[in-house]
């Protein structure tokens, strides 16, 4: 995937999946992080094709984010996006890092503008993707924040509607194990519980 290519090349972590920090130990960044070593070697080549080509290849990841149905594929889609966001981000290129962005606040929710709907695994995934990715880029997101304090206060309410009160969550809750269904929906639930308020303590220094 090209975005994977890139985030490669800049020398972004993975903020989801294998190889990713722990949900349950995130903490803010001081700055989006890189590898500043292969960065600075690669910087020549990255830089152009995103400026060049982030329209097109947003585009494209957006189309795939409406329509994969498969829990496992969405997840690789989220890494990729993922890390051409955070691309975006360590070469300062603030409007294609919110405009990346921007979808993810849309599409956590059902609808977009409320917690009526059920929550399902696709809502699950994106979620904790933004969360992860607001770590991550916290600290240079400056006029960014309204967008994304909305949707995290419309995802703060989907959990109090199903009683994952703020601070009821107060360690991170054991791992989902693949296929246990119901109850690895309500381990990712609490998880985000965690992590939210996580988020709202450490943001407050800053």
């Amino acid at each position: 995937c090209v975005a994977s290519a890139l985030g490669e090349l800049a020398g972004v972590p993975r903020v989801l999946g294998e190889g990713a920090a722990c949900e349950g130990r995130r903490s803010i960044a001081p700055r989006p992080r890189c590898d500043a070593a292969v960065m600075m070697r690669h910087v020549g080549t990255v830089r152009p094709l995103v400026e060049a080509c982030w329209q097109p290849i947003l585009a494209s990841l957006q189309v795939l984010l409406l329509a994969v149905t498969d829990t496992a594929v969405l997840h690789e889609l989220l890494v990729a996006y993922s890390a051409f966001t955070q691309t975006c981000a360590v070469l300062q290129l603030v409007g294609p890092r919110d405009r990346a962005l921007a979808p993810l606040c849309k599409t956590a929710l059902p609808g977009g503008d409320g917690p009526q709907e059920a929550l399902g695994a696709h809502h699950l995934a994106i979620s904790s993707c933004l969360l992860a990715l607001t770590f991550e880029l916290a600290a240079v997101l400056a006029d960014s924040w309204p967008m994304l304090l909305d949707a995290l206060q419309r995802l703060d309410a989907a959990l109090v509607e199903r009683n994952l009160l703020p601070g009821s969550q107060p360690t991170p809750p054991p791992a989902a194990q693949p296929g246990s269904g119901a109850q690895g929906g309500e381990a990712e639930l609490r998880l985000l519980r965690f992590s939210l308020d996580s988020l709202f303590t450490q943001t407050a220094a800053l």
